[in-house]
């Protein structure tokens, strides 16, 4: 099974959601980059996530002074919140339990104190990423 790019989009609504960051409440591209590493999803995918939730009006991407500022506009904050899985599972649930855990390969989040580069994880490196899990819901 693979995630499509509805699935990638409402990971990254559930993210700012599940964080309080409500619409107009800017946060910088490199923390949400962590948020997304939560997921253990890839950096392309967040990317991709971002420009099409910005082309339908639900993200905005402001620059100021140098830095990537990410917003949910008043529809991205309104979709955020009416985010649901199949039958009504609240999303973060449907990503961690049944999303996630059916894709085969997966980035960790960098480790701490390392110099950035992720990781591909294996079967055998799956219990690390899920000790990180909570933070999705």
């Amino acid at each position: 099974m693979s995630l499509t790019v509805s699935d990638l989009q409402n990971t990254l609504l559930h993210l700012f959601h599940a964080r309080g960051l409500g619409a107009g409440r800017q946060v910088p591209l490199g923390q949400v980059e962590q948020l997304w590493s939560i997921t253990t999803l890839r950096r392309g995918d967040l990317l991709d996530a971002i420009v099409r939730l910005s082309a339908t009006g639900n993200l905005g991407i402001d620059d100021q002074a140098g830095d990537t500022l990410l917003s949910l506009t008043p529809a991205g904050g309104t979709g955020a919140r009416m985010l649901s899985g199949p039958e009504g599972m609240p999303w973060g649930q449907y990503l961690q339990g049944v999303l996630l855990p059916t894709l085969r390969q997966r980035q960790l989040p960098a480790a701490p104190g390392g110099n950035g580069r992720r990781h591909y994880e294996s079967r055998a490196a799956q219990p690390q990423a899920q000790r990180h899990s909570h933070l999705l819901n």
